[in-house]
């Protein structure tokens, strides 16, 4: 590049000459300088030159939402569900004092529904915000469950859908989830356990966010890490064919699922 070129063109005795493609269509401009290639047509001497700054930050913010994959989006949509749980959970603590007048219960939308018909229109509003709540929390999470069946079409035959999400969300993108080995999957989540349990010589833990699985909270206490560890094993090995794009057979999910629980 000689002293009187620029990036957007080329400037020579005073007179700019800029690329064509910088008012047209400014990104393939920079695709093709990105390239290496200067030889686009110019347009005629001291065309004006467009803001640069905007073209630029354009360009990237489409550059960068180009290289943000599906796997990006999950652990982002995830993120906001598990804020909704917090939410929920947040209001129910907070209204719980008006179940002397609405009707006491455990079960949060169960004790926001009652809320709902009471005929005082605040206790009735507050009631309606959490039933509404828990519908968007529900719809949310039927959009999780599809886009974790795209992106991990073997382990979630043999892991709940939101358990999938949850383990991206730690690892935080799926080249590393899964190229992480079982040990780690089996402890996701109970990291700071098994520091506490290392620097106080107390018993490990045997298992991080996948208890959550029925496989392993559904087994009996004196199996569960022994489960755990399999059950990490066999996701493991799911999550390298869904990196490669394969997908198992029926026939081999359930061989895998009948190893688990041996």
């Amino acid at each position: 590049m000689t002293e009187g070129d620029k990036w957007y063109g080329s400037t020579r005795k005073g007179k700019t000459e800029t690329f064509k493609l910088l008012r047209s269509n400014p990104e393939e401009l920079f695709d093709l300088l990105s390239s290496g290639r200067r030889d686009m047509e110019k347009e005629g001497v001291n065309a004006e030159i467009p803001d640069l700054r905007q073209l630029m930050l354009k360009y990237a913010r489409s550059r960068l939402k180009l290289s943000l994959g599906k796997d990006w989006n999950l652990v982002k949509i995830f993120n906001v569900y598990n804020a909704m749980d917090e939410i929920i959970n947040l209001l129910f603590e907070k209204s719980m004092s008006l179940g002397l007048i609405a009707g006491e219960s455990q079960d949060p939308e169960k004790f926001f529904q009652n809320l709902s018909l009471n005929s005082n229109s605040a206790l009735s509003a507050i009631g309606n915000l959490g039933v509404q709540m828990h519908e968007k929390r529900r719809e949310l999470e039927r959009s999780l469950n599809s886009m974790v069946g795209e992106i991990f079409p073997n382990t979630s035959r043999i892991l709940n859908p939101i358990l999938c999400a949850e383990l991206l969300s730690h690892f935080s993108t799926l080249e590393r989830l899964v190229n992480t080995p079982s040990s780690s999957i089996q402890m996701a989540g109970a990291e700071k356990s098994l520091f506490i349990s290392k620097t106080r010589h107390i018993k490990n833990p045997k298992h991080g966010f996948i208890f959550k699985s029925h496989l392993v909270s559904g087994s009996p206490p004196g199996r569960r890490g022994k489960v755990a560890r399999r059950l990490a094993s066999k996701i493991a090995l799911t999550l390298k064919a869904d990196g490669y794009g394969r997908i198992m057979s029926e026939e081999e999910i359930e061989s895998i699922l009948s190893k688990i629980t041996l």
